[in-house]
């Protein structure tokens, strides 16, 4: 038996008593990277993020002292899990300009969008458990589902979303392998996606909302973004279109309003919602009352209406911007292209297939100037061609230098990489 001078000062084995969940959750590769685009010299066009100066910090000053003064008290205790009605009410007005009808019983309060993303897989997903998701898809999704041992299967996408022919093919190979029973959800960003800025045509939503009835899958759709709009025509929501009661909807303030709050909402049929009530009680038992009833009145002034418009005119600038830069500062190279998306927070760009997104990424940083790998939007880590620009954080004047410097970064790295090949060759 060991004595107390032989265990005193021996170093605790954290690893042995990990979990399977902790040992498997991966870091955020786009917090990862910004570490290394985070000096005050580089212009970053990785995070997904609305630009600070837009927040509007008077009326929600204003609407923070009202809240306490009114009903203080009560705000600063616990909530109930599933939110404050004073919110619900609004945000059941807010889905009904969108035709989506909804009841109290159909919406439960979240502490960020994210969290909905969390608690999906732990509500219907056992390990080995399948998920049907687009290419690319949102690395946040994809690291809660991973978090959870979902097996993530991305079926093909193209410019008017994910096609209901490719997810019927993998539905049926799913079925040949022995997977039919572990199949659970279908998960979306039907508009202006991120990270590739498409938005999904009404046909593509029919369709998949047909494919996933046939084969009894929830439809997961994420849309943060939504309301986001700078141009063309409003498509139906996937909410709208079901006819199923197939689909739950989550929503976030995080891009309506401001992030630090994390203020976010699932909409879906009541017995889904009843159960994402019972594990929120289990996370973190309610989201900030105070918070809820400061966005419940931003809301009942009016104030998102004042106030979105010029979001949006906002992000829609730096979209122009960001294209006419790239349309006059990029290197004109066979394969380079990228998407021009309608709304939303993102410009997707795709490499000629030869090239290698991470190899660029170094450029760009001796450039100051960062992005995100496109291979952080897939779940094998593919898509290494591939690369995401935000539009929204950064000024119009930076986004003109930040575009330049990446045409010089890609330049220099195409004569690179062309002098490579051509060295293969001669030596093959």
């Amino acid at each position: 038996m060991k004595n107390a001078a032989q265990i005193e000062g021996r170093k605790m084995n954290y690893t042995r008593l990990y979990s399977r969940t902790a040992k498997t959750t991966t870091k955020s590769a786009i917090r990862e990277m910004l570490k290394l685009a985070d000096r005050p010299e580089v212009i970053s066009f990785a995070g997904g993020w609305p630009s600070p100066s837009l927040f509007p910090v008077g009326d929600l000053k204003r609407l923070m002292v009202k809240v306490l003064d009114e009903r203080g008290r009560k705000v600063l205790h616990y909530s109930l899990a599933e939110g404050e009605m004073a919110l619900k009410k609004e945000v059941i007005h807010y889905m009904a300009r969108d035709h989506i009808d909804a009841e109290p019983g159909n919406i439960v309060m979240l502490t960020g969008s994210q969290q909905g993303m969390d608690m999906l897989p732990k509500a219907f997903v056992d390990r080995g458990d399948i998920i049907f998701l687009e290419t690319p898809s949102y690395v946040g999704a994809i690291q809660a589902f991973n978090n959870y041992g979902a097996r993530m299967i991305p079926v093909t996408t193209d410019e008017n979303g994910m096609k209901p022919d490719a997810l019927a093919a993998a539905i049926k190979k799913c079925r040949r392998k022995g997977y039919g029973k572990r199949m659970r959800m279908v998960y979306l960003i039907p508009d202006f996606q991120n990270p590739s800025g498409i938005t999904m045509s009404k046909e593509r939503r029919m369709g998949v909302l047909e494919v996933a009835a046939r084969h009894n899958l929830l439809v997961v759709e994420d849309a943060p973004y939504r309301h986001l709009r700078f141009e063309g025509q409003i498509v139906p929501s996937l909410h709208t279109l079901d006819k199923n009661e197939s689909v739950v909807t989550l929503f976030s303030f995080s891009k309506l309003l401001v992030p630090g709050f994390r203020i976010g909402w699932l909409v879906g049929p009541k017995p889904v919602v009843d159960v994402f009530v019972t594990l929120k009680q289990s996370i973190d038992l309610c989201s900030s009352a105070f918070l809820q009833h400061v966005v419940a009145e931003y809301m009942k002034e009016g104030l998102i209406d004042k106030y979105l418009p010029t979001f949006i005119a906002s992000f829609r600038e730096k979209r122009d911007v960001m294209l006419e830069s790239m349309d006059s500062a990029m290197p004109k190279i066979a394969g380079l292209e990228w998407t021009r998306p309608h709304g939303g927070f993102y410009v997707w760009v795709t490499l000629p297939k030869y090239m290698d997104a991470a190899d660029l990424f170094r450029k760009a940083v001796e450039q100051n100037v960062a992005f995100v790998l496109g291979s952080a939007f897939h779940p094998q880590g593919k898509l290494k061609n591939y690369f995401r620009l935000n539009f929204t954080f950064v000024s119009s004047d930076d986004i003109r230098e930040g575009i330049s410097r990446l045409g010089k970064a890609l330049t220099e790295y195409s004569r690179r990489v062309s002098r490579r090949i051509i060295v293969k060759k001669e030596v093959g």
